[in-house]
Protein backbone atom coordinates (compact mmCIF):
# COMPACT_ATOMS: atom_id res chain seq x y z
CA UNK A 1 0.00 0.00 0.00
CA UNK A 2 1.46 3.57 -0.95
CA UNK A 3 1.32 5.63 1.96
CA UNK A 4 -1.10 8.16 0.40
CA UNK A 5 -3.44 5.11 -0.09
CA UNK A 6 -3.21 4.43 -3.71
CA UNK A 7 -2.83 0.57 -3.58
CA UNK A 8 -2.69 -1.64 -6.77
CA UNK A 9 -4.47 -5.19 -5.69
CA UNK A 10 -3.24 -7.03 -8.84
CA UNK A 11 0.04 -7.79 -10.29
CA UNK A 12 1.05 -6.42 -13.58
CA UNK A 13 2.75 -8.92 -16.01
CA UNK A 14 4.25 -6.03 -18.36
CA UNK A 15 3.56 -3.06 -20.13
CA UNK A 16 1.88 -5.13 -23.14
CA UNK A 17 0.10 -7.33 -20.79
CA UNK A 18 -1.22 -5.15 -17.70
CA UNK A 19 -3.82 -6.48 -15.56
CA UNK A 20 -3.34 -3.91 -12.70
CA UNK A 21 -6.68 -2.49 -11.04
CA UNK A 22 -6.01 -0.03 -8.30
CA UNK A 23 -8.55 1.72 -5.61
CA UNK A 24 -7.73 4.66 -3.17
CA UNK A 25 -8.64 3.85 0.24
CA UNK A 26 -11.31 6.67 1.57
CA UNK A 27 -9.26 7.42 5.10
CA UNK A 28 -6.20 8.05 3.29
CA UNK A 29 -4.15 10.83 5.18
CA UNK A 30 -2.86 13.70 3.25
CA UNK A 31 0.35 14.85 4.77
CA UNK A 32 2.29 16.27 2.66
CA UNK A 33 1.67 19.12 -0.58
CA UNK A 34 3.40 16.08 -2.44
CA UNK A 35 0.64 13.72 -1.07
CA UNK A 36 -2.31 16.11 -1.84
CA UNK A 37 -0.99 16.35 -5.94
CA UNK A 38 -1.03 12.63 -5.90
CA UNK A 39 -4.68 12.46 -4.77
CA UNK A 40 -5.54 15.17 -6.74
CA UNK A 41 -3.86 13.51 -9.87
CA UNK A 42 -4.98 10.07 -8.80
CA UNK A 43 -1.90 8.59 -9.69
CA UNK A 44 1.50 7.31 -8.31
CA UNK A 45 5.30 7.92 -10.09
CA UNK A 46 8.54 5.83 -9.05
CA UNK A 47 11.92 6.45 -10.42
CA UNK A 48 13.14 4.15 -13.24
CA UNK A 49 15.41 1.49 -11.10
CA UNK A 50 17.06 -1.06 -12.69
CA UNK A 51 14.28 -3.58 -11.42
CA UNK A 52 12.00 -1.43 -13.30
CA UNK A 53 13.72 -1.66 -15.96
CA UNK A 54 14.34 -4.83 -16.62
CA UNK A 55 10.21 -5.81 -15.77
CA UNK A 56 9.36 -3.59 -18.77
CA UNK A 57 11.78 -4.36 -21.12
CA UNK A 58 12.57 -0.25 -20.87
CA UNK A 59 15.38 0.98 -24.10
CA UNK A 60 18.14 2.10 -22.75
CA UNK A 61 19.07 6.02 -22.08
CA UNK A 62 15.19 6.23 -21.59
CA UNK A 63 14.85 9.38 -18.58
CA UNK A 64 11.82 9.81 -16.99
CA UNK A 65 9.54 8.57 -14.44
CA UNK A 66 6.88 5.12 -14.25
CA UNK A 67 3.48 5.38 -13.48
CA UNK A 68 3.24 2.67 -10.59
CA UNK A 69 -0.77 2.97 -9.48
CA UNK A 70 -3.96 5.11 -11.10
CA UNK A 71 -7.13 6.00 -9.31
CA UNK A 72 -10.03 4.74 -10.82
CA UNK A 73 -12.30 7.11 -12.72
CA UNK A 74 -9.10 10.08 -11.50
CA UNK A 75 -8.28 12.79 -13.59
CA UNK A 76 -5.00 10.98 -14.44
CA UNK A 77 -6.73 8.05 -15.81
CA UNK A 78 -9.94 9.42 -17.44
CA UNK A 79 -6.68 11.99 -19.79
CA UNK A 80 -5.86 8.28 -21.06
CA UNK A 81 -2.45 7.93 -18.47
CA UNK A 82 -2.00 3.96 -17.98
CA UNK A 83 0.36 2.17 -15.61
CA UNK A 84 3.62 1.61 -17.05
CA UNK A 85 3.82 4.85 -18.93
CA UNK A 86 7.18 6.68 -18.55
CA UNK A 87 6.55 10.30 -18.16
CA UNK A 88 9.43 12.38 -20.16
CA UNK A 89 8.00 15.86 -19.89
CA UNK A 90 5.52 18.05 -17.91
CA UNK A 91 4.49 21.21 -19.60
CA UNK A 92 7.79 20.80 -22.09
CA UNK A 93 9.90 20.48 -18.72
CA UNK A 94 12.35 17.03 -18.50
CA UNK A 95 11.28 15.42 -15.85
CA UNK A 96 14.18 12.45 -14.00
CA UNK A 97 13.27 12.47 -10.74
CA UNK A 98 10.07 11.65 -8.52
CA UNK A 99 10.76 15.32 -6.99
CA UNK A 100 11.85 17.11 -10.61
CA UNK A 101 7.89 15.69 -11.70
CA UNK A 102 5.87 16.70 -8.18
CA UNK A 103 7.86 20.10 -8.77
CA UNK A 104 6.65 20.32 -12.70
CA UNK A 105 2.95 19.46 -11.65
CA UNK A 106 2.98 21.61 -8.67
CA UNK A 107 4.03 24.89 -10.65
CA UNK A 108 1.29 23.89 -13.41
CA UNK A 109 -1.20 25.27 -10.38
CA UNK A 110 -5.19 23.88 -10.89
CA UNK A 111 -3.99 24.95 -15.07
CA UNK A 112 -4.29 21.88 -17.18
CA UNK A 113 -0.76 19.23 -17.68
CA UNK A 114 0.68 18.54 -20.81
CA UNK A 115 2.59 15.52 -20.47
CA UNK A 116 5.00 13.68 -22.66
CA UNK A 117 4.78 9.89 -22.64
CA UNK A 118 6.75 6.97 -23.62
CA UNK A 119 4.21 4.01 -24.14
CA UNK A 120 5.08 0.72 -25.77
CA UNK A 121 7.84 2.18 -27.57
CA UNK A 122 5.78 5.11 -29.07
CA UNK A 123 6.05 8.94 -27.69
CA UNK A 124 2.72 10.36 -27.24
CA UNK A 125 1.02 13.31 -25.89
CA UNK A 126 -1.58 13.62 -22.97
CA UNK A 127 -3.64 16.56 -21.33
CA UNK A 128 -4.63 16.25 -17.81
CA UNK A 129 -7.65 18.91 -17.94
CA UNK A 130 -7.30 21.82 -15.28
CA UNK A 131 -8.90 21.03 -11.70
CA UNK A 132 -12.88 22.38 -11.66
Amino acid sequence: QAEDGIRDVERSRGLGDVYKRQELKESAPITSPRQASSVQLGMEVSELTPELRRSYNLPKGLEGVMVTALEPAGRAERAGVKIGDVIIKVNRIRVRTVRDFWKAVEASGKEQILLWLWREGANLFLVIPAED
